[in-house]
């Protein structure tokens, strides 16, 4: 199994401790990951620093920019359908954890997020950041037509485990309470743990109990 982690402070450290405690291999993305100001125009992210460890996964895809402009118009696209936010934002080191956090989103099989859920007069929407990879994973179910997600959410402020569920009819995203702690798939690939910088008592409770539950 493969932890894909965006290696910030808080809750992605958290995660990549207990992955590493349980021997599952690591994928870590730095914030410059997809950061156009790291790069020269028109170079190859395979010509870029060859200690980058994450430079082979792109040495197939081309120019590097274009790769960029392609996360930047995928998340537009998640900012219009889900957020309502502001992107892009006005600094490329912003711009460049948001194109990370979607491409954590996209390649994940499963997320285990820790933040907390915002509600606004009952329009209930996943808090901060960490929301960008949700959603990314998210949107990637719907496009799939998945009406039970992999996409687990704990609001470290209820101590609560939710799981992401698409009702079709009424083209809304759910938030169920999970009765047990959410289940690591031994037969997944790779799994996103990521969520908050703030992360406090309950949430770093919460991954120690994930990974507890789901030993061998």
């Amino acid at each position: 199994m493969t932890l894909l982690s965006g290696g910030c402070h808080g809750a992605d450290l958290i995660f990549e401790k207990y992955a590493k405690l349980n021997q599952h291999q690591l994928e870590i993305y730095k914030n410059d990951f997809l950061s156009k100001e790291k790069v020269i125009s028109g170079r190859t992210i395979s010509q870029r620093d060859s200690s980058n460890k994450n430079d082979s996964f792109f040495s197939n895809f081309g120019n590097y920019h274009d790769i960029c402009d392609r996360y930047d118009n995928y998340l537009i696209d998640i900012n219009n359908k889900y957020l309502n936010r502001k992107y892009p934002t006005a600094k490329d080191y912003t711009n460049s954890l948001l194109r990370r956090d979607v491409y954590v989103g996209l390649n994940a099989d499963i997320v285990y997020a820790i933040t907390w859920l915002d509600n606004n007069n009952g329009n209930i929407k996943i808090h901060g950041g960490t929301a960008w990879a949700c959603y990314a994973y998210i949107d990637k179910c719907i496009q799939a037509k998945v009406s039970i997600t992999n996409c687990f959410i704990y609001d470290q402020n209820v101590c609560k485990w939710f799981v992401v569920n698409i009702d079709y009819n009424s083209s809304k995203i759910n938030f169920v309470e999970c009765n047990q702690v959410p289940p690591i798939n031994k037969d997944t690939s790779k799994y996103a743990g990521i969520g908050t910088r703030e992360i406090n008592d309950n949430g770093i409770n919460a991954i120690k109990k994930l990974y507890s539950a789901n030993k061998d």
